[in-house]
């Protein structure tokens, strides 16, 4: 697919919901376009907003377990 597309996309969805699963996929997305500050930034956004990784859909798990391999877990 097109990361920059998907992160316009996201960037608009979470701008009018902000969700942690929105947070997840736009950090998903950066990584992709090799934005990994916006990456890590987006994926500590998404814990702040209650991103649990035990109650992710398991759809969700494998990208979040390899966003956390790649960037390392965000420090709170």
């Amino acid at each position: 697919g097109n990361p920059e597309q998907a992160i316009k996309d996201l960037e608009e969805a979470i701008s009018v919901e902000p969700k942690p699963e929105r947070q997840l996929h736009l950090a998903e997305a950066y990584l992709l376009a090799r934005r990994r500050t916006d990456a890590e930034t987006a994926l500590k956004d998404a814990r702040s907003l209650g991103l649990d990784a035990g109650s992710l859909h398991p759809f969700d798990r494998k990208p979040y377990q390899k966003l956390v391999e790649t960037i390392g877990k965000p420090t709170e």
